[in-house]
């Protein structure tokens, strides 16, 4: 499912909301700061993982 940015998919999908608050912090500030372009689970779990091996 698609939403309109990551505070939209954070708000109405729990799944979202618990895997992003389980990320290092320098990752979910990163995230946010790309936030109009992360609108699925899938998204951020995929900008969440190229982060992880960028600062890995």
């Amino acid at each position: 499912m698609k939403y309109v940015d990551l505070f939209d998919l954070l708000d109405k999908e729990p799944q979202a909301k618990t895997y992003f608050n389980k990320l290092p912090e320098n990752v979910k500030q990163q995230i946010q700061g790309q936030s109009k372009n992360i609108d699925s689970f899938d998204s951020l779990r995929n900008y969440a993982e190229t982060q992880n091996r960028s600062n890995g």
